[in-house]
This record gives C-alpha cells, structure tokens and sequence, in this order.
C-alpha cells in the first residue's frame, strides 16, 4: 500500500530558484532558528520584497511571474519534516504564495498520474492550507473521480473560514522574517493570492461594542482597506470565489471517509477593532482555536457532513503550526488511515 500523501501547510515547503540551479530561497524551519539572522538565501535585504513578490493576471490561475527579479523563478522545492515527523508520509510540495485553486488542480493531476490506473487509491493528509487544496481539488474533480482517486482524508486545523492572521500578515506583516522586518513580509505578502483567499469568511471587522461593521467595511470588500495601498482588487476578487467554493467543503467528497482535526486551547484571533481615526491601526480580539483556526467559526462555515467529521483537541494540544507534531493528534491521524 502506498504512503498517505501529504499536503504539507503554509510556509512547510521550501521556495527555491531554478533559475540558479536551484538555490534555496525560503526554509521556514532555518528562519525559525534562534540567534541566526533572517535571510532570503543570502540576498541583500533592498532585493527581499522583488525576490519574492509574485505576478497574477486576472481570469489566469497560474502565476505570471514567480519573482519580480527579471533574473529569477521561484518554485517549490522540499517540504519540511519537522512538523510532520511524527507521520509516515510522501510530501507533495507546492509554491503556498500561489493562488489555491491553482495548487488544487495541480495536485488532481497528481492524484491521476499516481492513482488513475493501479487500482489503488489515495489517503491524504492536508495540513492547513494543505486542507484547502484538498478540498478545492474535490471540486475540480467532481465527486465522481474523487472517489476512483481517493479513499480516506484527514484535514488537521484547515482554515475553511479563514484565519485573522492572514490579515495580519497583510496589515503590518508577519514575523517570519524579525519584527525588524516586518514592512518587507507585508509588501511582498500583498502580492501573494492565497493569503487573501485565507481572509475571514465571516464579518470579523466589529464596532468596539462588538457589533460586525458593515460589508463595505469587511476585509473581502475592496474598501475594507482604509489608509492601505498595494491591495489588487484581483486578488479581493479571487478570495471571495474561493470562499464561495469553500462553502460545504465535502459536497464532491462521495463516500470518501473524513476527519477534522481542530485544536480548541490556545488564544486565537476572531475579531478586528479599527482605531476610529481609520489609518491601519487596529486591535484583535481572541477566543479559542489553535492559535491560527477559529474552531467554532470554522464549524459555522461547514455543513452538516464537515461538522459530522471534526474531533476537537483540547487540554495541552500543541499549537497550529505544531498540530502533526501533537503526540495524539499524530496517533489518530495514523489509527484512521490504517484502520
């Protein structure tokens, strides 16, 4: 029987250059590593954001450009076993700046060339953005194929809804790269699709009485964005048509067996306050969730086929980016697949 396939997260892949026989752009376990400056594979810090902003055109899935540097083409390259060494596994790797629907189609074409002929199906793994993919992939397919390809899936803290901290990452930018530099992660993260596809679903732009702000005001609207430049409509646009597409996420699932996996103990974004003066400032409220994945707004989004399949980790569950890597998370991830 062939490994489960595994559909690693955010930032779990590395982002390498073909077109310098394939220098290692982007790990995130080495910028994670203490007392080691923050590098892009050792560029000066003037080229980061061209290096590793992307180009899309409307009504095309495909990036047009991988880099801004002329000279440069970002591709994916290994997928990190550090989150998923608790897991035998085959990792499918994939460029998660893309656009997801794009990713979803490549790996349906995946599932074809591996699984189309043998008589043997799939047990995939989606980790995250990882669970997007798959999903999105079922809908490309059809429920028809999904079940020749597929037999099992297990999607570990995918944020169907959302996540708050894709806004984060596109207001004052992530951390990955040092709190020094997080104006260069937001220019560069501004330009990638599938963080704007991961924006809330539901109106977490709230009054400071808690009450949800207009639609005008909410982060999938393009004038959700006061005082912000350097937010494409397009991308607005392809956000709102992959939430539409999120919506029941097992509808092309047949009789596939599921499980989803969320953590329910750690402090988790769910709702914006903006400073009344409008000019990017703002303030999150939490709740529970896995520190990424808003459990209770993920269940609101799904229908009754998601929800019939979601088991919920509690107690001292380890956070979302370490999720594959909980000791019991890990073991009902493998008693599913090989039961």
């Amino acid at each position: 029987m062939a490994k489960p396939l595994l559909v690693p997260g955010t930032q779990a892949t590395t982002l390498v250059d073909l077109a310098d026989d394939g220098r290692e752009i982007y790990n995130a376990v080495r910028m994670g590593l203490p007392l080691i400056p923050k590098s892009l594979g050792g560029l000066p810090k003037d080229e980061w954001v061209a290096v590793m902003s992307m180009k899309h055109a409307a009504g095309r899935l495909a990036p047009t450009r991988t880099s801004l540097q002329p000279d440069r083409d970002l591709r994916f390259g290994e997928v990190s076993r550090v989150p998923y060494a608790l897991l035998d596994y085959d990792g499918w790797g994939y460029d998660w700046r893309a656009d997801v629907r794009w990713n979803a189609e490549r790996l349906a074409v995946e599932l074809d060339a591996r699984f189309g002929e043998e008589g043997e199906s799939a047990r995939l793994v989606g980790h995250s953005q990882g669970g997007l993919i798959i999903v999105l992939a079922s809908k490309h397919t059809g429920a028809a194929e999904w079940e020749r390809l597929v037999s099992k899936v297990v999607l570990v803290g995918s944020p169907l809804a959302g996540t708050l901290n894709a806004l984060e990452a596109l207001l004052p930018g992530s951390r990955s790269l040092g709190d020094e530099n997080r104006l260069l992660a937001r220019d560069m993260a501004r330009t990638w699709p599938s963080l704007y596809q991961m924006l809330p679903a539901w109106p977490c732009v709230e009054e400071s009485d808690g009450d949800p702000r207009s639609p005008g005001d909410q982060v999938l609207s393009e004038t959700g964005w006061p005082g912000q430049t350097g937010i494409p409509a397009d991308l607005l646009v392809r956000a709102r048509e992959t939430q539409d597409l999120l919506r029941n996420p097992f509808a092309e699932f047949g009789a596939v067996e599921t499980r989803s996996f969320l953590g329910t103990n750690h402090k988790t974004p769910q709702a914006l306050i903006r400073d009344a003066d409008e000019e990017g400032r703002f303030v999150l409220k939490r709740h529970s969730g896995d520190s990424l994945v808003p459990h209770v707004r993920t269940m609101a989004w799904g229908d009754a086929a998601y929800n019939d399949s979601v088991r919920l980790f509690g107690r001292r569950t380890q956070d979302h980016s370490r999720l594959c890597a909980d000791v019991r998370v890990a073991t009902r991830i493998r008693r599913f697949l090989d039961d």
